[in-house]
């Protein structure tokens, strides 16, 4: 077996792994408490079964769904300072422009792009960032209908 150019070389370092694995742990509370908290409302005529949800009760589910909450918030708040502002954790994602990305879709679609490792394309910037945008919207509006009174701002903007 010949070894491959790349063998050896980290792209994505320790700490954005660590990252990502408490996402990862943050989304597998979050789903099932989630699910409790959908089903102590009296609203809904359907409800998940018992086994698929975490927390035992609205209050349970509750505790460990802010808990997780909390964790990806955190989580996320350190993601974005080390990839935006110190530039480190893996390949960059700025600066993206619209040129470079409808010139990579063009690529795409006429599967010419190349690939270089340690380096994302005009799509790959886009989709991170986006991605990003999305769990900050999650976590606003998580926050929103928590606590609508102390966010009226937040809250209304939603």
């Amino acid at each position: 077996m010949t070894p491959t150019p790349n063998a050896g070389r980290v792209i994505h370092g320790g700490v954005l792994r660590l990252l990502h694995w408490l996402n990862a742990i943050a989304v597998l509370i979050l789903i099932p408490s989630g699910l409790q908290i959908y089903n102590a409302s009296p609203f809904y005529p359907i409800r998940f079964p018992d086994w698929l949800s975490l927390g035992g009760s609205l209050t349970g589910a509750l505790l460990w769904h802010f808990a997780a909450m909390w964790l990806f918030a955190c989580n996320l708040v350190v993601y974005l300072a080390l990839r935006l502002v110190a530039r480190r954790g893996g390949p960059a994602l700025l600066p993206l422009s619209i040129g470079g990305v409808w010139s990579d879709l063009r690529q795409t679609m006429r599967f010419k792009l190349g690939h270089v490792d340690g380096v994302y394309n005009g799509i790959q910037r886009l989709f991170y960032l986006g991605i990003a945008a999305v769990l900050v919207l999650a976590i606003a509006s998580g926050l929103a209908l928590w606590k609508p009174v102390q966010v009226q701002g937040l809250t209304s903007l939603l």
